[in-house]
């Protein structure tokens, strides 16, 4: 029995995205971890440094003159 060209296709297709999921996976977990470390410390370091208008000046953009 001989299958048409679109079933073959989506077969081959399904093997690839079997072999990668795994991967895919596991960037997205590794990347939401490296994502909520990075804000973890930027909020420690905004605890630990205060939150100055002056100090911040530069993060929040305000003009020197209105500091």
């Amino acid at each position: 029995m001989t299958v048409g060209p679109l079933v073959y296709m989506m077969d081959v297709t399904d093997r690839i995205i079997s072999k990668l999921c795994p991967f895919i996976a596991g960037g997205i977990f590794i990347g939401s971890v490296y994502w909520t470390a990075v804000t973890y410390g930027a909020v420690t370091v905004m605890q630990v440094g205060g939150l100055s208008r002056r100090r911040w000046s530069w993060f929040f953009n305000v003009p020197s003159g209105t500091v």
